[in-house]
């Protein structure tokens, strides 16, 4: 018997093969006392038959202590051959090449070493005991490895059911470990991503990378320098436009010598909740400039009327100098300018009655390009209209959505240099009749798509900022929807949604809004 090394992965995993062919050990045992079992073990045993030669029983010789009723029993339901010495045993039986002492009390083993065959090998009962010691670890890793196996299943059905992205990284952004979703996401075997930076398993829908380099506001960079968890709030604008919301957590893992070994991430899209809870949020603010509007009617606009009324009164009268008229008008304007930002204000947030009617969008939308030809249309701005025949009719008020449409094809001629392109598309598409105005401008940051519907946000010179957050509110009364998507110095395109009438519709109500 010859046993060889496995040399081609030193360093790694290195086993003891045997070179075992038609060779087995036939075993001879010496007493039943400490050990006994554990031999019996191995020998029956198919789970250690992967890591030893084979083995067989041939005989066992009994000594004076094992003449106990229970353990002979016990001894002859083994149905081997019993001996009272091992010289008559190993007469008997010539085939046994492997003699093991187990007796619990030592046999001269020097004088059996002595008298045994060259092809005979021995272990006496140190050695014994030290295998029943190898049994007995082999054992407690076979318990320690169905248990790791169950938590690890479990761990891997928990991380595979999480949607979000998890990446191990070590200390220099490369990824040792990976869930599922990442690897589906990108079209990307494990294989092919681990040993990567993160940021060649980061993408953004559509495939474009989320972060090309190293970020010192990353929470990995933060987790790295101070050694604790971090959490960041991640914006971000899709490839076509649309801003999305991550938020990201990294945690620290450390070795056995309490060595920051690796980070682990976690990437959460929250890009549908932020939504929500924005539009929450200008929900509460408009209901508090709703029950503000009163108060404004009550407390400002009032005196606002007086001293309008004693400025009008004091520009007739004759007696005035030059100096001092001008001065009255400056007033006039000033009041003026102020009762017209008082009604854009109630008119924002005043909650009418409104009677809907059946609107044609595609009408809405020709009456609305007459209105920018004759008082608009005056830096040469060119309008590509494709208006979709046969769409259905949707509920809503036609001079309301033609305010809508002509605030965002202004805002569209803001955008752009004179001469430009606008382009406005009708259509009808998955239960919802739409109207799409585009423009190829400066586009908005991620920053101003953030607080575009704001109220009272704006980033022009004039104007009070009502533009976008009154068009969703008025989308909103019809039951439609307003859809944003722009990038920096690409464009802006915006999108409003209803839903059509069908023929099982009552017929137009008054409505509450």
């Amino acid at each position: 018997m010859t046993d060889t090394m496995n040399t081609n992965s030193m360093g790694k995993n290195d086993f003891c093969l045997w070179e075992i062919e038609d060779f087995e050990f036939r075993i001879g045992l010496l007493g039943t006392g400490a050990g006994f079992t554990t031999i019996l073990d191995l020998i029956a045993s198919k789970e250690y038959q992967d890591f030893l030669p084979p083995l067989r029983l041939v005989a066992i010789t009994l000594a004076s202590q094992d003449n106990a009723p229970s353990k002979r029993s016990y001894v002859q339901s083994l149905n081997v051959p019993l001996y009272t010495s091992w010289e008559t045993m190993l007469d008997k039986h010539p085939d046994i090449n492997l003699l093991v002492d187990v007796s619990g009390f030592k046999f001269k083993s020097s004088q059996i070493r002595k008298a045994l065959p060259d092809s005979v090998s021995f272990l006496d009962h140190d050695t014994s005991i030290f295998f029943c010691g190898l049994h007995n670890m082999f054992q407690t890793a076979s318990h320690c490895k169905v248990d790791l196996n169950r938590h690890q299943t479990l761990l891997d059905a928990i991380i595979g059911n999480i949607r979000e992205d998890i990446l191990l990284l070590d200390k220099d952004y490369r990824i040792v470990d990976l869930n599922d979703n990442v690897a589906h996401r990108i079209r990307k075997s494990k294989e092919d991503i681990v040993g990567k930076h993160c940021w060649d398993a980061q993408s953004l829908p559509g495939g474009s990378p989320f972060c090309s380099r190293r970020d010192p506001q990353c929470p990995v960079a933060t987790t790295l320098f101070t050694k604790q968890k971090a959490e960041s709030l991640i914006t971000r604008v899709s490839e076509d436009g649309h801003l999305l919301y991550y938020r990201v957590y990294s945690y620290p893992m450390f070795n056995a010598q309490g060595e920051l070994a690796q980070v682990l991430v976690m990437r959460r899209d929250i890009t549908s909740r932020t939504h929500k809870e924005k539009q929450a949020q200008e929900k509460e603010k408009l209901s508090i400039m709703a029950s503000m509007s009163m108060y404004l009617a009550h407390e400002i606009r009032n005196p606002l009327c007086v001293i309008g009324g004693f400025t009008k009164s004091l520009l007739k009268s004759p007696h005035l100098s030059e100096k001092e008229r001008s001065k009255i008008r400056i007033i006039d304007e000033e009041t003026g300018k102020l009762d017209a930002v008082l009604q854009n204000i109630l008119n924002f947030t005043r909650r009418d009655a409104k009677e809907f009617g059946e609107v044609d969008m595609n009408e809405v939308v020709k009456e609305t390009l007459e209105l920018i030809d004759i008082g608009y249309n005056l830096r040469g701005h060119t309008f590509h209209v494709e208006l979709k025949d046969d769409i259905p009719m949707l509920k809503g008020k036609m001079d309301i959505l033609k305010q809508c449409i002509l605030n965002i094809v202004k805002n569209a001629m803001e955008a752009t240099p004179d001469g430009a392109r606008i382009d406005i598309t009708t259509g009808f598409d998955q239960d919802k009749v739409f109207v799409v105005i585009a423009d190829k401008g400066v586009g908005m940051s991620e920053d101003e798509i953030e607080m575009a519907f704001s109220p009272f946000h704006t980033t022009k010179s004039k104007g009070y900022g009502l533009g976008l957050p009154m068009i969703r509110k008025a989308v909103e009364e019809f039951g439609g929807t307003i859809d944003l998507q722009s990038q920096k110095g690409v464009g802006t395109t915006v999108t409003l949604a209803f839903s059509p009438i069908l023929e099982l519709d009552e017929s137009p109500s008054i409505l509450s809004v």
